[in-house]
């Protein structure tokens, strides 16, 4: 990771490196078009200049020369033509010569009487025949043409009356206008090599002053970034009363970072000192509450006791003396009698399973917890095959899914099985056939449901479910003393697992659970 002086170094390289080079190629090609503009400017100011000597010279010629063709005296033409070649250094050549090619006049007399080439193999003759033929004022016809061997040929056509009749030629060297390009262009590139060395040289110094102010304010930008680093590392290390210099740190953002830093610190400092009061009386609170508690937890154990032992010892005896009675004395008691000792009966086995239930509701609340791994499938078809040993005439129709598991306390994950599928059975139990599914939601598979075929209840007393002692359904109807649902309840609290129910009355009832902290069970009526 690159610290913020070689982030800011690297960066400012970066752009002065992209930012030269393309400054740099956008000036060099405006210079080169410049170059290239005046360089074109002069190129065509030599050769406009050069055609405009050639034009006029032949022009001049041509005066006199139509009226020498129209008299045939070629004699004068010959002597004209060797005088204007004879004053003009770049004149090379002139002649003049008929539609069939015969030269009748030229500057080298050897040359007169030859023949050049016929109409349409030259080009310049070519053009006056296509061009020129019909034409009547032979002193704007002329045209320039250059060839490959330096030579700028200038022709124009002669007319015997309205007739065409001939060309007249004339070839001027180039290399004069050459050397004047050439020595134009050498110019040019002269001052280029000097313009690009000047330059350079700009570029390299205004490059050096660029990373020289860039290299003073990178470090000035660091010290103010370490500084404020230094005050937070300070802060962070606990030592709240720091305050954090805003002089020096250079850019308004920074100081205005600092000012947040310290009034942030400035509340930090008050909370904590708030919090250490409340932890010196959250400390007392703790002490006090935990000593209560303690003192519960013994009275707990001594009430536990006391059911477990004092209070079942009398319902033992007057269990066993009202057995006795029922055994030794029977035929002495009226049928009143006998119903009243049957009743005393029920009342005692009622009130062992009281104790019982609240006992282990007791027992749930204190447990201590050891989370495994357990198998629900397995644990839930121990419970349905122990009540259809108990009934085993019912028929029933239940179906586990399999491979339920959840991660909880064996023991009390059993006492929570037996209880809801014992619930199931209970109230289904009165339907000719029972039925009951038990599996995991599809959307989440830590959450498990029992749904039976039985009673149901109406969902406007479901928060009465999980309180001890508090039943939907009448005594007469169905068994039971109320606490076994609390006691589920208490257990999955303690896993932070949830519990709820949906039902509706005579359509049977679905309860759903879970030992894990889910979001699902938002119909859960507590």
């Amino acid at each position: 990771m690159f610290s913020v002086r070689t982030y800011l170094i690297l960066m400012n390289v970066i752009v002065l490196c992209l930012l030269f080079p393309t400054a740099s190629g956008y000036y060099w090609n405006k210079i080169t078009e410049l170059r290239d503009v005046q360089l074109e400017n002069t190129i065509n100011s030599h050769r406009a200049s050069l055609e405009a000597k050639g034009t006029a010279v032949i022009q001049s010629m041509s005066l006199s020369i139509h009226e020498a063709v129209a008299g045939f005296d070629f004699s004068f033409i010959n002597i004209l033509v060797t005088q204007v070649v004879a004053q003009d250094d770049d004149l090379k050549q002139c002649m003049l010569f008929d539609l069939k090619g015969q030269v009748f006049a030229h500057n080298d007399q050897a040359l007169v009487g030859s023949v050049v080439l016929l109409p349409g193999k030259d080009k310049l003759n070519h053009l006056f025949i296509e061009h020129f033929s019909a034409a009547t004022n032979s002193s704007s016809l002329v045209d320039v043409i250059y060839s490959q061997d330096k030579t700028m040929f200038v022709g124009s056509a002669v007319y015997n009356g309205q007739k065409l009749w001939g060309v007249l030629r004339c070839g001027y060297s180039t290399q004069v206008l050459k050397e004047e390009i050439q020595s134009t262009r050498d110019h040019w590139q002269n001052e280029l090599v000097s313009i690009k060395n000047t330059f350079i040289t700009f570029t390299l110094l205004f490059f050096l002053i660029a990373v020289v102010f860039s290299l003073l304010f990178t470090d000035r930008f660091v010290r103010a970034i370490e500084k404020l680093n230094k005050g937070v590392n300070q802060i962070s290390n606990g030592d709240l009363t720091h305050i954090i210099e805003t002089d020096g740190l250079l850019v308004k953002e920074l100081g205005l970072f600092a000012n947040y830093f310290n009034q942030m610190t400035n509340n930090l400092s008050v909370s904590r000192q708030k919090l250490d009061e409340y932890n010196q009386t959250l400390e007392q609170t703790v002490k006090l509450r935990t000593h209560e508690l303690e003192a519960i937890n013994e009275e707990l154990s001594a009430f536990s006791y006391s059911v477990s032992h004092d209070l079942r010892a009398p319902l033992r005896a007057i269990n066993g003396m009202s057995t006795a009675l029922d055994e030794d004395c029977s035929d002495m008691l009226s049928e009143e009698g006998k119903r009243y000792l049957e009743r005393i009966q029920k009342a005692t086995i009622k009130m062992d399973e009281l104790i019982s239930g609240m006992l282990t509701l007791s027992r749930a609340g204190q447990t201590e917890i050891k989370k495994v791994e357990v198998n629900l499938s397995d644990a839930i078809k121990n419970t349905v095959a122990s009540l259809r040993r108990e009934q085993p005439d019912k028929a029933n129709n239940i179906t586990i899914e399999p491979g339920l598991a959840a991660v909880a306390d064996y023991k009390l994950v059993n006492i929570v099985i037996d209880n809801l599928v014992s619930n199931a059975w209970k109230y289904s139990s009165k339907n000719d056939k029972i039925e009951i599914e038990i599996g995991a939601l599809a959307e989440d598979k830590n959450v498990f449901f029992i749904r039976d075929n039985g009673a149901g209840f109406n969902m406007e007393y479901a928060s009465k479910l999980f309180i001890p002692f508090q039943r939907l359904h009448a005594s007469s109807d169905f068994e039971g003393t109320g606490i076994g649902l609390a006691t589920v309840s208490r257990i999955i609290n303690r896993h932070l697992g949830k519990i709820w129910a949906e039902s509706e009355v005579g359509k049977g009832s679905t309860f759903f659970f879970s030992f894990t902290p889910t979001d699902l069970g938002a119909s859960n009526p507590d």
